[in-house]
């Protein structure tokens, strides 16, 4: 059966509900909702998990307070560790949650952003047919490089996932043009789409162009609204279930997670963003961020 690395990084996430964010010399009460693991790979991860499709997490796990606490929560999990780095700990982020479902991220980087080649020496990459990678992932140049030139390797016939995400402005664009290439099949977002093909264009135009690239279909999430898709003859938008959702926190991750899980089944790409919908309709309604969790820590 067809198989997928889950390549990025894990962090701790400190939960706090906001009346508004703070502007300039503004003090404010927040009440403090939990912590739970965090991490667009982590998150994906778990879609896979949850939908029976075959998959590993490679995300570096190192020495330290967060290292520690996310290693005990693998264990319970059991979820296989790829990469023992004893180097520095793992980021964290502390996450403002408003009441609109708008949220703000302070992100403290750690060992996820320090990539070494000698992590990915052990990974036989000929066993995968889907790799996912997120631009969070892709900010730090060397680790980038490195990640990509791993996956440069793989076998013919596989593809990668790669997530656009929010910091697509901040990857150098030489590495945003090693992502424009055959078998990369790209999911973004209106906004981050935006920031990656700058300009007054249709979303359907900008489509077609990454597809002439890719030659990959190309998927952009439309929030409520659903999904859009372009397949190379024509874009549709597959509706969102109609739900009631208490956190937005890993919905886009969870998207991309059924995706690839539907994928690896062989189904086409417009019942893969159908499963996609579908698995992301049910994280926004719990208060942890993947389907792995149901529930975060509040200690």
């Amino acid at each position: 059966m067809k198989k997928t690395l889950v390549i990025g990084s894990v962090f701790e996430e400190y939960l706090i509900d906001v009346p508004h964010i703070p502007t300039h010399g503004e003090k404010l009460t927040g009440v403090y909702r939990g912590r739970s693991i965090g991490g667009s790979a982590f998150n994906v991860y778990g879609a896979l998990r949850y939908a029976n499709a075959p998959a590993d997490l490679l995300v570096p796990l190192g020495h330290g307070m967060h290292s520690q606490r996310i290693r005990n929560e693998f264990v319970k999990l059991k979820i296989p560790q790829l990469i023992q780095a004893n180097q520095m700990d793992n980021g964290w982020n502390l996450v403002l949650n408003e009441p609109n479902g708008n949220r703000s991220i302070i992100r403290f980087t750690g060992l996820d952003k320090q990539w070494q080649d000698t992590w990915l020496e052990a990974i036989d990459i000929s066993s995968y047919h889907y790799f996912y990678i997120s631009g969070i992932d892709l900010i730090n140049y060397k680790s980038a490089s490195l990640i990509l030139d791993v996956l440069a390797q793989r076998r013919v016939g596989s593809y990668i996932i790669f997530d656009a995400s929010s910091q697509i402005s901040h990857i150098k664009p030489t590495i945003i043009k090693r992502l424009l290439q055959p078998g990369i099949l790209i999911t973004t977002n209106q906004a981050e789409m935006q920031r990656l093909l700058p300009s007054n264009d249709s979303m359907q135009s900008k489509a077609a162009r990454l597809f002439q690239l890719t030659r990959q279909p190309v998927i952009v999430t439309l929030g409520k609204r659903g999904t859009y898709y372009y397949d190379g003859q024509k874009g549709q938008i597959a509706a969102a279930p109609a739900v009631h959702a208490v956190n937005i926190n890993g919905a886009g991750d969870t998207h991309r997670g059924g995706l690839i899980a539907s994928l690896v089944n062989g189904e086409s790409i417009g019942q893969a963003v159908i499963m996609a919908n579908q698995l992301a309709s049910l994280v926004v309604q719990q208060t942890a961020s993947s389907l792995l969790i149901d529930r975060i820590n509040n200690v």
